[in-house]
């Protein structure tokens, strides 16, 4: 008999996965948000980590001279577009599979409780790996990956009230 916990375990997965695919794969919008390196950093990486660079111009992008230039640009983009590079759209995939891989498992059962894919730590590594490498390469990634690490810290690996 499966508990409440697996029930609302299994939903959750299914709707990180479901906003993580929306978000990674569908999404196309014109807000844009980088970090000031992420520019150099494209530069020296091939076609497959390009995404849409838009810089606001102006005071609000924050001084250019010798301090460097702003911390975070928000930017605005004439047409509506993906900001996932076809990388990132490749590498959503299997953590995609993971989430319904887990779902399914509690859902249904099939593996141990002390399973890899049921650990509390082995998900806060994939999501730390996750969140840090969109960090390094695409904020806009960052940003989407946010609401699913939410997710996963608030409901799925919550204290289990006995």
């Amino acid at each position: 008999m499966e508990d409440m916990t697996d029930r609302v375990g299994a939903l959750a997965s299914v709707v990180q996965a479901s906003l993580l695919a929306y978000l990674f794969l569908l999404c196309e919008t014109t807000t844009s948000v980088h970090h000031p390196f992420e520019h150099l950093l494209l530069r020296r990486l091939g076609k497959s980590f390009q995404h849409p660079l838009r810089r606001r111009a102006g005071p609000a992008a924050g001084p250019a001279g010798p301090a460097g230039p702003a911390a975070l640009t928000v930017g605005s983009l004439p047409v509506p577009q993906s900001q996932i590079c076809p990388f990132g759209k490749r590498i959503i995939l299997p953590l995609l599979a993971l989430l319904l891989l887990r779902a399914a498992a509690w859902r249904w059962g099939g593996l141990p409780p002390r399973s890899l894919l049921l650990r509390r730590s082995a998900w806060y590594a994939v999501f730390g790996f996750a969140l840090a490498l969109a960090l390094v390469l695409n904020m806009n990634a960052f940003v989407y990956l946010l609401p699913a690490v939410l997710l996963e810290v608030l409901v799925v690996q919550a204290p289990k009230k006995t």
